[in-house]
C-alpha cells in the first residue's frame, strides 16, 4: 500500500486521538475507579476495531488495484492489437523484433518479424537516426511515420485520404486574375471606328478562347480589362503553359505598327476573397511597372513572372510628368530638408539624377544633401569635380552624416533604385515615412514600403532622363550649371551606351534640353574616359570567354582577382559587339568581396528575368546581380544551368521567367 494512504489510517492524528482518550480516562479515575475500568475497555475495543478496519481496507484496496491493473493490461493489449495505428519495434540493426497486427494489414504483410525494416519500408532509409515525423509514399498510399529513435519504435498511420483531401482543398482554392490590354489606346490611335472595333474584337476573341480552353470564368470589366476567376489547379496549368496567351496576342497583331500586348496579374492563396483580389491588383501593377507584356502571379508571399519578351512601349505623357513634378515640389516645400541617395556603388546615372534632384530642391529654397558612401571608378572624375565646386561640394554627405540629419519631416528621394536592400543607407527609410522614388528599372517585389510618391517608368532610358523632364516643370533663380547639366547628360549616355539602347524620342528631347542649358558632349567624354589600367583589366576579363548555345557569351574572372564594377560592366558591353552574340554575361569579384554578374543583350534575350533567377534584376537588355558568400566557379555553373533552362524554354516559344 502506498505510504500516503497508510498515513491516512495510522497518522499522527490517530495517535493524538488515542492519547487524548487515555488522558480523559485517567481523569475519570479521580471520580470513581469503575469509570477507569469502563474507559480502558472502551479504548482497547476501539483500537482493535481500528486495526481490523485498516486491515480490511488494505485487502480491499489491494484487490481493487489488482483488478484495475488487470483491466488496464487487457485494455492495453486490445489497444495495441486493434488500434488503427501500426506499431513496430526494431533493434540496433534495424531488424523488426515485434509489430502489432495492424502493421501487417497496413503493409500487406502477415508477419515480418526478423526482417530488416529497410527491406519492408525502403523509403525510411536515413530517417531512423533521429526522432521525427515523415510522410512517405508506399504502394500508392501515403503513410505518416513517427520515429522514436531512443525507443527504436515506429508508429505508422495511413493518411492517404487526408492527403488527398488536402490536395483537393489546395487545388480548389480560389484564384483571381486581371487581364489588361497594355496599349489599346496607342495601337488604335488614328484608326477609323470600323478597324478599331474589328481589332478589339479579334483580341477579345483570342482572350475568351484562351479562357474557354483553360476552363476559366472571364468577364469584361472595362474596355481594356477582363476579370478572371479560377482555382489553384487551373492556375498551375496556366503557369505550366507559361501564359502562352501573351505570345498568341502579340503574334496575332504583329502586322500592326505597334502589336497588342497583354499584362496579367493573378492572386491566389489569400486569407479571404477580398485579399486575393487585392493580390491580383497588386500583381497587375507590378507587371505594368515592369514594362507590361508579362504575367505576374502571387501565391501567398511568392511572386513569379512570366513573359516580358518585348521592349516596353513608352506611355508616360507630358501631363503625367507635370503632375509628378508639381507633386514633388509640394513634398519638397513641406519638408525641413531633403536627402537624396542612389544605389550601392552608384554609377553616372544615379549620381547625375541625384544632382538633378538636388537642383530642384535648391530651386524651391530648401536644403538638399546627396548621400554618397565611397566613390568608385565609374564616378571618380565627377565626384572630384563636385568636391571642387563651391555650390555642390557642401551637399555631399556620408551615410552616417545623413542618418543624423534625418528627421520625421525629412524627405528621402531614392533615385535609380526602388529596393531598400540596394540603397546606400537603408536606415534612412526607417527614420522617416516621407519617401519618394524615381527610377527607370522594372519594378521588383521588394519595393520600398508605402512611398509618398512613386515614379517608376521602365520605358525611360535612364533615371537622368526622368529627372531632366521633371526639371523642365520647375523654376528657380540659378539655371543649371555646366557641371550639373553635363552630369545629367552623362547619366543618359552611360545607360543608353551612347544612345544605342532603350533610346526614344523623349531621350533625345531630354538631351536637347540639357545641351541648351550648358551640357557639353566633349566634357561628357572626358568624364567617361577610361585609363590604361581599366582597359587592360577589361581585356584580361575578356580572355576568359566561352560561347554557349543560344548566342550566350560568358566571361569569368579569376577567383583570386578583384575587378571594379565599371570594368565588369564595360566587359559585358564589349562582349555584346561580337558577331553571333545575343547576350553577354561577365562574372567577377568586386573589391567589396561580392561576386558581380553584368548582363547585356540586344533585346532578343531577356537578361532581366535571367538575372532575377540569380537574385538580381534590371532591364530587358541591361541587368545585373550581386552574390555574397559564393565562389566564382559555383556562380558560373549556376548561371550555365539558368541559361540552359532559358534556351530550352525559348525553344518552346517562351522567353519569360
Amino acid at each position: 500500500m502506498p505510504e500516503f494512504i497508510h498515513r491516512r489510517w495510522h497518522g499522527l492524528h490517530m495517535v493524538l486521538a488515542f492519547v487524548l482518550l487515555a488522558i480523559l480516562t485517567i481523569l475519570l479515575y479521580f471520580y470513581h475507579w469503575l469509570y477507569l475500568l469502563v474507559g480502558g475497555v472502551a479504548i482497547v475495543g476501539l483500537a482493535v476495531y481500528a486495526w481490523y478496519a485498516e486491515k480490511s481496507f488494505r485487502e480491499d484496496f489491494i484487490g481493487y488495484v489488482a483488478a484495475l491493473t488487470y483491466r488496464i493490461r487487457r485494455a492495453g493489449d486490445k489497444v495495441v492489437q486493434n488500434t488503427p495505428v501500426g506499431m513496430i519495434l526494431y533493434d540496433e540493426e534495424a531488424v523488426v523484433v515485434w509489430h502489432n497486427p495492424f502493421s501487417g494489414e497496413l503493409l500487406r504483410l502477415e508477419n515480418f518479424v526478423g526482417v530488416s525494416l529497410l527491406d519492408v519500408l525502403p523509403v525510411l532509409a536515413g530517417k531512423l537516426e533521429e526522432n521525427g515525423r515523415h510522410a512517405v509514399h508506399w504502394r500508392n498510399r501515403v503513410l505518416q511515420v513517427d520515429v522514436h529513435a531512443g525507443e527504436r519504435l515506429l508508429f505508422l498511420t495511413d493518411i492517404t485520404e487526408i492527403t488527398a483531401l488536402k490536395e483537393r482543398y489546395e487545388a480548389e482554392r480560389p484564384a483571381i486574375g486581371i487581364v489588361h490590354i497594355d496599349n489599346l489606346e496607342e495601337v488604335t490611335q488614328g484608326m477609323d471606328e470600323k478597324n478599331h472595333t474589328l481589332m478589339l474584337a479579334e483580341v477579345t476573341r483570342a482572350i475568351t478562347d484562351w479562357a474557354a480552353e483553360n476552363d476559366l470564368f472571364i468577364r469584361r470589366a472595362a474596355t481594356d480589362k477582363f476579370l478572371v476567376v479560377t482555382d489553384m489547379a487551373h492556375l498551375a496549368k496556366l503557369q505550366e503553359d507559361r501564359f502562352q496567351i501573351l505570345d498568341r496576342v502579340r503574334e496575332m497583331t504583329k502586322h500592326q505598327p505597334i502589336p497588342f500586348t497583354l499584362s496579367i496579374g493573378f492572386g491566389a492563396a489569400g486569407a479571404s476573397i477580398p485579399e486575393t483580389g487585392q493580390m491580383a491588383s497588386s500583381s497587375l501593377e507590378i507587371a505594368l511597372g515592369r514594362g507590361g507584356d508579362q504575367a505576374a502571379v502571387r501565391i501567398g508571399d511568392k511572386l513569379t513572372f512570366y513573359g516580358g519578351k518585348s521592349n516596353a512601349v513608352e506611355k508616360r505623357t507630358r501631363v503625367r510628368v507635370r503632375v509628378v513634378s508639381h507633386a514633388m515640389r509640394n513634398l519638397i516645400l513641406e519638408s525641413d530638408h531633403v536627402l537624396i541617395m542612389g544605389h550601392k556603388f552608384p554609377d553616372m546615372d544615379a549620381l547625375g539624377a541625384a544632382i538633378g534632384v538636388w537642383k530642384m530642391v535648391t530651386w524651391n529654397e530648401k536644403r538638399g544633401y546627396i548621400v554618397l558612401d565611397e566613390s568608385n571608378p565609374a564616378i571618380d572624375k565627377l565626384v572630384s569635380l563636385i568636391r571642387e565646386d563651391e555650390t555642390l561640394a557642401p551637399s555631399l554627405v556620408t551615410p552616417d552624416e545623413a542618418y543624423y540629419l534625418c528627421t520625421p519631416r525629412t524627405l528621402v528621394v531614392m533615385v535609380d533604385n526602388h529596393r531598400p536592400s540596394m540603397a546606400i543607407e537603408p536606415r534612412l527609410l526607417q527614420m522617416t515615412r516621407r519617401v519618394m522614388v524615381i527610377d527607370h528599372h522594372r519594378r521588383s517585389d521588394d519595393i520600398v514600403e508605402d512611398p509618398l510618391l512613386l515614379y517608376i517608368e521602365p520605358y525611360a532610358s535612364s533615371t537622368s532622363e526622368l529627372v531632366t523632364e521633371l526639371l523642365q516643370y520647375q523654376t528657380g533663380e540659378a539655371p543649371l550649371s555646366r557641371l550639373e547639366a553635363t552630369a545629367l547628360l552623362s547619366g543618359i549616355i552611360v545607360d543608353t551606351n551612347h544612345f544605342h539602347f532603350r533610346t526614344g524620342v523623349r531621350t533625345f528631347e531630354a538631351a536637347s534640353y540639357l545641351r541648351k542649358n550648358g551640357a557639353e558632349p566633349e566634357f561628357c567624354q572626358q568624364l567617361l574616359k577610361q585609363d590604361l589600367h581599366q582597359f587592360l583589366r577589361r581585356a584580361e576579363l575578356l580572355q576568359q570567354t566561352e560561347l554557349l548555345p543560344g548566342g550566350m557569351a560568358v566571361a569569368v574572372g579569376a577567383e583570386d582577382k578583384e575587378y571594379e564594377q565599371l570594368v565588369i560592366a564595360q566587359a559585358a558591353d564589349s562582349l555584346l559587339s561580337l558577331d553571333g552574340v545575343k547576350a553577354s554575361f561577365v562574372i567577377a569579384r568586386r573589391p567589396d568581396g561580392l561576386i558581380n554578374i553584368s548582363a547585356r543583350s540586344w533585346g532578343d534575350v531577356n537578361v532581366q528575368v535571367i538575372m532575377e533567377q540569380m537574385g538580381g534584376g534590371g532591364h530587358l537588355t541591361n541587368a545585373a546581380a550581386q552574390l555574397a558568400d559564393s565562389r566564382i566557379q559555383e556562380v558560373r555553373e549556376t548561371l550555365r544551368q539558368v541559361l540552359a533552362s532559358y534556351v530550352a524554354q525559348a525553344g518552346k516559344g517562351d522567353d519569360g521567367k
